[in-house]
């Protein structure tokens, strides 16, 4: 059985997937969706939790590294709740600032900020302010079957390649996602949309 929150949230977060972020955004302020969103995020990490241990010696299998990207992502959104004053910032302007912050090792971190005006009823800008070393960052993209996101690719495996690929609206925060390939997408948050191509 869910909790009570964790139910909660996952119905605020359906509704944000049904009127879209700008309406709920305006009636409930961002800090609510952020909040609703990271106890969601707990929920989902605790699901990962036991697949993660299970696979825990099979290294670089693409099941393992797609749990361990979805579980680095819901971790990031988490953060809005266990260490909110390090990824929520209320600037001296008055400015809100919420921060999606990924470890990317001796490389450095990915800080992808969300900046809502004073009364946190209104996204003015989305800004990438840290990019590890190796990793890759598109930019916003426009085109089916990512439109109105930029990718950023965890390039981390030994080889140099991206151990995955993650998604993040700009349009809709804070919508984001795993990409499993440049067609398919398994969706954190909200349910999975169609983008009408197969």
């Amino acid at each position: 059985m869910r909790p009570l929150i964790g139910a909660a949230a996952a119905v605020f977060l359906n509704l944000l997937a049904i009127a879209g972020t700008e309406h709920v955004e305006a009636q409930v302020g961002a800090s609510h969706l952020w909040k609703a969103r990271a106890f969601q995020a707990e929920d989902h990490l605790k699901t990962l939790t036991p697949e993660l241990d299970a696979i825990r010696g099979e290294g670089a299998s693409p099941r393992a590294e797609e749990l361990k990207c979805e579980a680095m992502l819901e971790g990031a959104f988490a953060l809005h709740r266990t260490r909110e004053h390090r990824v929520h910032q209320v600037l001296k302007s008055g400015l809100h600032v919420f921060k999606i912050v990924l470890d990317g090792g001796k490389g450095g971190v990915f800080d992808l900020s969300y900046f809502y005006d004073a009364d946190e009823s209104r996204l003015i800008s989305i800004q990438v302010l840290s990019v590890p070393h190796s990793w890759g960052v598109t930019r916003p993209i426009d085109d089916a079957p990512h439109p109105g996101a930029i990718l950023v690719a965890v390039n981390d495996r030994p080889d140099g390649g991206p151990r995955c690929v993650l998604g993040f609206s700009l349009k809709e925060p804070p919508f984001a996602y795993v990409v499993r390939s440049p067609r398919e997408k398994l969706v954190l948050g909200v349910p999975r949309r169609e983008t009408g191509r197969s």
